[in-house]
């Protein structure tokens, strides 16, 4: 048996972890789709929250939401996403 030497990837820090007033309805590894527990609560109906680090941000519906979840919409509202994403860009030093 071979091995390649590489380690596991590490599960998302915020995957699969609760936020009050909402239920998870879908985790993937990139984001979790929440659904507010208390229609009469204060606050979005849904939320989209960037697994690798813990910001969310609000959607209108389910659907709204998977496309909020896609890394490339992460880089729009999660500030570390955004960040990685512009440094990603830079071009690189020779």
């Amino acid at each position: 048996m071979t091995t390649t030497g590489t380690a596991p990837k590490a599960e998302p820090k915020f995957k699969g972890q609760p936020v009050d007033g909402y239920s998870i309805v879908k985790t993937t590894a990139g984001f979790d789709q929440l659904a507010k527990t208390d229609a009469t609560a204060e606050g979005a109906a849904w939320l989209t929250r960037c697994n690798a680090h813990g910001e969310t941000t609000p959607a209108d519906n389910r659907k709204a939401g998977r496309t909020l979840g896609s890394a490339a919409q992460r880089a729009t509202w999660c500030r570390r996403c955004k960040a990685a994403a512009a440094k990603a860009a830079e071009p690189k030093a020779e």
